[in-house]
C-alpha cells in the first residue's frame, strides 16, 4: 500500500499547517511584526523546506531528536482473539479499509489489554516510529498529573508565572496551569496560513520557549477556547522548570519514569528546537503505534485516578479537557478555534459515551473507552477528510453486539 508524501498530498500553505499540527500560535508581542534575524530566518526556511518533503515516518526531517530513555521490561505483544466478539472481525476489516482509504499507515486495536487487530502498510510495522504530531499534548498532560500528584507542581490552579522565569509579575503569569491545558489561556493566535513570522518561529524556530512567552494576552483567561501550540509549550516549560527545582531530572527522564516505561512503551525520540535547547512540547514525540497503544492502555486502566482530570470537560469547550479531546456531546464539526476555517468531521455521535482521544493533526489518533475496555491507535499521512466517528463506531458497535456497523 503506497501513500503520498506530504509534498504530493498538500498545497504549500496546507503543508505548513500540517507540519505545525495546524496550530495558529504566537511568538512575539503584538506590537511590531518584525522579521526574524537573518540566521534564524534561514534556519526556519530550511526546516520548512525539509518538512515539505517529509513523510509521516521521517523522524529527523528537521530539528534534532533526543532519544527517550530505554525501558527495562517493555511490554510484550499481548495478542488476543477477535473472534470472541461476534461481528468484531467484520468491523475491524471495515475499519482497516477506511483507514487505508484515508492515507492510513497503521491501525492497532486493543480490547481489555489484548491486541485483537493490527494492520500496516508495506514497510511499516507496529514498531515503526512515526511523527505523532499533537499526540504529545495528551502525553504531556499525563506527565503533568504525576507532577501534581508528587507536589512538583502544587496545583493545576497555580498561576503559570509561578514556574516561568520572567512571568512572575507579568499579567500573563496569572493564567493558571489548568487554563493553559484547557486551551483557554486568552493568548493571541497568529496565523500559519498567512506565513506570519511569529507563528513560523513558534513551530519551526530554535527558541520555542521564548517564542511562546512572547504571546500577547488578548482575552480573559478561562473564557475562550482556542487551540494554540503556545499553551502546551508554556506548560511544558513550566513543568521542566519545576522538575529542575525539585531535583527530579530532565523532562524526558520524568516522562519515561512516570508514564512511558510503566505503560510498557519503549524507545522513541523527542524533538528539540536546537541542540541543548527545549523539547517541542506541543508535538515532536516520535514513537511507534505499539508505544502509543500502550500509553492509551495506561490512560484507560488508570486505577488510581491520576489522569481523571484529563477527561473532565472544560468550561470553554465541553469537548475538551486537559490537552485531551472528549467525544460527548456530539459536535459534528470539531474546530480548533472559532476563527479557524478547518474542521474535523464527525459524521455521527460516538457509540461509546465515555470516548476520549488524543488528536494528532491529519489523522493520528489514540481513542480510549474505559466502558468498552477499548484502545484504538491509528496513524497515517495527512488527510483532511478523515472522519473521527467511523473507525471508533464500527468497533464499539461490534463490542456492543450490534454487528459490524455501517460504512
Amino acid at each position: 500500500m503506497t501513500k503520498p508524501t506530504l509534498r504530493a498530498a498538500l498545497s504549500p500553505i496546507a503543508l505548513l499547517a500540517a507540519s505545525a499540527c495546524m496550530s495558529v500560535s504566537a511568538t512575539e508581542p503584538a506590537t511590531a511584526s518584525a522579521p526574524a534575524q537573518p540566521d534564524e530566518a534561514a534556519i526556519i526556511a530550511e526546516r520548512i523546506a525539509a518538512a515539505r518533503s517529509a513523510g509521516i515516518t521521517d523522524m529527523e526531517a528537521y530539528a534534532p531528536v533526543v532519544r527517550l530513555p530505554s525501558c527495562d521490561g517493555a511490554g510484550a505483544d499481548p495478542l488476543g482473539d477477535a473472534s470472541a466478539f461476534p461481528g468484531l472481525e467484520a468491523a475491524l476489516a471495515k475499519a482497516q479499509s477506511y483507514s487505508d482509504a484515508q492515507n492510513g499507515k497503521g491501525l492497532l486495536v486493543m480490547v481489555d489489554g489484548e491486541i485483537v487487530h493490527e494492520g500496516f502498510a508495506d514497510g511499516v510495522s507496529s514498531t515503526t516510529p512515526f511523527v505523532s504530531q499533537s499526540l504529545h499534548k495528551t502525553l504531556l498532560a499525563m506527565v503533568v498529573m504525576h507532577a501534581v500528584d508528587e507536589g512538583v507542581i502544587a496545583s493545576l490552579d497555580d498561576p503559570i508565572g509561578r514556574y516561568l522565569q520572567g512571568w512572575a509579575d507579568d499579567p500573563r503569569g496569572r493564567i493558571t496551569v489548568r487554563q493553559a491545558m484547557q486551551m483557554a489561556s486568552g493568548l493571541e493566535l497568529y496565523s500559519m496560513a498567512t506565513g506570519d513570522a511569529r507563528a513560523l518561529a513558534m513551530n519551526f524556530g530554535t527558541h520555542l520557549d521564548k517564542a511562546a512567552m512572547g504571546s500577547a494576552l488578548t482575552d480573559a483567561p478561562g473564557e475562550l477556547f482556542a487551540y494554540n501550540n503556545a499553551n502546551a509549550q508554556l506548560v511544558g516549560a513550566a513543568l521542566r522548570s519545576a522538575l529542575t527545582k525539585a531535583g527530579k531530572g530532565s523532562y524526558e527522564d520524568y516522562l519515561a519514569a512516570k508514564v512511558w516505561c510503566p505503560a510498557g512503551a519503549d524507545g522513541g525520540g523527542l524533538r528539540y528546537d536546537r541542540e541543548g535547547g527545549s523539547p517541542q512540547f506541543f508535538a515532536g514525540v516520535h514513537a511507534s503505534l505499539f508505544d502509543w497503544a500502550f500509553v492509551g492502555e495506561a490512560l484507560r486502566k488508570d486505577e488510581g485516578g491520576v489522569y481523571a482530570p484529563l477527561s473532565k470537560a472544560s468550561p470553554a469547550n465541553p469537548n475538551y479537557g486537559l490537552f485531551t479531546w472528549i467525544g460527548a456531546p456530539a459536535d459534528g464539526q470539531r474546530r480548533y478555534s472559532a476563527g479557524n476555517p478547518l474542521f474535523i468531521p464527525h459524521s455521527a455521535p460516538y457509540e461509546a459515551n465515555d470516548m476520549i482521544f488524543m488528536d494528532g493533526f491529519g489523522g493520528q489518533r489514540v481513542y480510549v473507552s474505559r466502558e468498552h475496555k477499548l484502545v484504538i491507535a491509528r496513524f497515517g499521512e495527512v488527510s483532511f477528510t478523515y472522519d473521527d466517528a467511523i473507525i471508533a463506531n464500527l468497533i464499539v458497535s461490534a463490542l456492543k453486539g450490534e454487528g459490524a456497523g455501517d460504512d
